[in-house]
């Protein structure tokens, strides 16, 4: 009797470390989604000389990360990320001259690339679900375009937003689902606060242009500094990397 009720005991316990997934040390995700504006990044095209915003809608993103556990039972993790992100907006306008009006079309676009370092905060598992949350400090690459298409006689022009860097955070909250020892999905919501650190108001020339985030006087009057800020919704694969050596089990 106690023979066979320790070869059910074994049995049982053989099945339910098959059914639990080892943990891994390195997780790398590969995710892809939709960026939402938030003011005073939004805006609406065209423009006014009273807004003070960039006239942003939505956008597209992808990215990659890659997480370090740096205890066992994998509550705690240092992340390390990447992500690229562009919003644009477009609309028809019109556009008046000293001496005529012509009707213009206008595309705007803003280009995001962030990469960031910080930590996870990872909650104990639940039928192969992980929920998480993250804070990471960031390094943003910020570039754009302004074309202006007449439709009428004049030709189309296309002004470049100059290439400047801010620092910011960025936190997240998501859940991660292992579907396999060696892969899984996650989901998740991303708030970036692009240009915390590093903001500026560079004159330019031509057909250039600058972020000019900082505050400025124009005509006398005191403009205030813009906030670049979005919300980053993506879903994604996760590839399960350094995972323990099984346990042999003699019987």
């Amino acid at each position: 009797m106690l023979n066979k009720l320790f070869l059910l005991s074994s049995i049982s316990i053989l099945i339910l470390c098959s059914a639990s997934f080892s943990q891994p040390r390195l997780i790398l995700h590969i995710n892809a989604g939709y960026s939402l504006p938030i003011p005073d990044l939004k805006g609406k095209l065209p423009g006014s000389e009273t807004d003070n915003n960039y006239h942003m809608s939505g956008g597209l993103n992808i990215g990659a990360d890659g997480m370090f556990l740096i205890d066992k039972k994998g509550f705690l993790g240092v992340v390390a990320c990447f992500s690229y992100n562009e919003f644009s907006n477009y609309a028809d306008g019109y556009r008046q001259s000293i001496d005529t009006g012509f009707t213009t079309t206008q595309t705007l676009k803003m280009n995001i690339i962030s990469t960031g370092v910080g930590l996870q905060f990872n909650a104990p598992k639940f039928h192969q679900v992980r929920p998480f949350v993250s804070a990471l400090f960031t390094w943003n690459v910020i570039s754009g375009s302004w074309l202006l298409d007449a439709v009428d006689t004049l030709p189309s022009t296309e002004n470049h937003q100059i290439t400047e860097s801010r620092f910011g955070l960025e936190f997240g909250a998501g859940a991660e689902v292992s579907l396999h020892e060696d892969f899984g999905f996650v989901a998740g919501i991303k708030y970036h606060m692009a240009n915390l650190i590093g903001k500026d108001s560079v004159g330019v020339s031509g057909y250039e242009y600058g972020l000019w985030d900082s505050q400025y006087t124009y005509n006398g009057k005191i403009i205030p500094a813009k906030k670049i800020q979005y919300l980053q919704f993506y879903v994604g694969i996760s590839i399960y990397l350094m995972k323990p050596k099984k346990k042999i089990w003699i019987m």
